[in-house]
């Protein structure tokens, strides 16, 4: 496992520009290169303007906002041109006024944000920091409100957004290069099936027969970690699961229920999968038998609040199906630490199978753990696979 700072850059909103002339957003509405090209051509003639008078500069801000959209470019070259067009306004020698202007200080920090690496983190917090002191929230008495209001709306959630995203760290684990788990992962004896890690691939797979029947309070195969994050530091866990339906010669595959669940720390001891059940504070999604399912431990949905896994109903009440395709995106995400919400994101869906408030995570500390495992009738065939398992969390 390696350990380094969270992706997650694009996550943060760019600057909306204001007003902008007919012709650049006609160019823009059209996302090719050469549309692309055209807008900020526009908007860099128009800019060329400003030189002539000390007050100008509005046309150069409208083109800094046309080069953060300019995604036919490179990352690099699309944000470093914003910065250098920011920089033509922060940098005027002729009008002091310019020098914290609120809007370019925005745009700047967004396209410092974006190019990444400390040094342009520190410039971006302190742009921030600089509109922030430059607009005030309360206008003097008799005045107004600042014209650059938004613009300082803008800047404190994007500081608080940045301030949060440098405090965590994203943590791989890999199994390339290992024939057996580590020892930081709890193994229970598995009843006929074998957790098996490719060293090639890095795929860890649960393949075999079981033995004989399990359940949630006794499953027949279970990967524990207790060492990735506790419940004080928490804030995603996202894996690729693979899990066929069907065999080679379309007999029906894989007749179990297999989950993935962030939980309080399961005991150590017991016979079989006892000591390592998923029956603890926390949130978990299943895959049932081709269907989804899910378990939420100390929740304060009334449906859930047995601590049992339920099959998960859409809106019309119909039994939802597990997402089509080879490998499945699971991410199970805290979405707000004081209140202890919880969600899990399956494939490509934007909303949450399942969310809910568990209390066991709300604002408290100490062990939790990523647990991946499964049961189902005895002689049942275990065809599945686990892979690219990342978790974010807060750095200690």
């Amino acid at each position: 496992a390696t350990a380094g700072r969270a992706a997650g850059p694009e996550a943060l909103e760019a600057p909306a520009g204001a007003d902008e002339a007919a012709r650049v957003e006609a160019s823009l509405a059209q996302p090719s290169a050469q549309q692309y090209e055209a807008a900020v051509a526009f908007a860099a003639r128009a800019a060329a303007g400003d030189g002539v008078d000390a007050k100008m500069f509005r046309s150069t801000l409208r083109e800094t906002w046309v080069r953060l959209q300019a995604e036919h470019l490179s990352p690099r070259k699309r944000f470093e041109a914003a910065r250098e067009a920011a920089d033509r306004i922060l940098k005027r020698s002729d009008n002091r006024d310019l020098l914290e202007q609120p809007a370019a200080l925005c745009m700047r920090a967004y396209a410092n944000y974006r190019l990444g690496g400390d040094e342009q983190y520190d410039a971006c917090q302190q742009d921030l920091l600089l509109v922030l002191g430059k607009v005030t929230a309360e206008p003097a008495a008799g005045e107004p409100p600042s014209e650059w209001l938004p613009w300082r709306e803008y800047a404190e959630r994007t500081l608080d957004r940045v301030k949060h995203w440098r405090s965590l760290e994203e943590k791989i684990v890999s199994f390339e290069g290992l024939t057996e788990l580590t020892k930081d992962w709890i193994q229970p004896q598995a009843a006929g099936i074998k957790l098996k890690p490719d060293p090639t691939s890095g795929v860890l797979g649960f393949e075999g027969k079981a033995s004989k029947d399990g359940t949630l309070s006794e499953p027949l195969v279970a990967a524990v970690c207790q060492t990735l994050f506790d419940k004080a530091t928490f804030v995603e866990a996202r894996l690729r699961l693979r899990i066929p339906t069907t065999n080679a010669d379309g007999s029906r595959a894989n007749n179990v229920w297999f989950g993935v669940g962030v939980q309080g720390a399961t005991s150590t001891q017991g016979a079989g999968g006892a000591g390592v059940t998923a029956r603890h504070p926390g949130i978990s999604i299943f895959f049932e038998k081709g269907l989804i399912a899910a378990r939420i431990g100390s929740g304060l949905t009334p449906a859930w609040k047995d601590g049992e896994v339920h099959r998960v109903h859409d809106e019309a009440g119909k039994e939802r199906p597990w997402p089509a395709g080879e490998w499945v995106d699971v991410r199970i995400v805290r979405e707000d630490a004081k209140e202890g919400l919880m969600a899990v994101y399956l494939g490509n869906d934007p909303l949450p199978a399942i969310s809910d408030k568990v209390s066991g995570f709300k604002g408290v500390s100490g062990k939790a753990e990523l647990w991946l495992g499964g049961w189902s009738p005895g002689t049942t065939i275990y065809d599945i696979q686990v892979k690219d398992i990342r978790i974010v969390r807060i750095r200690k």
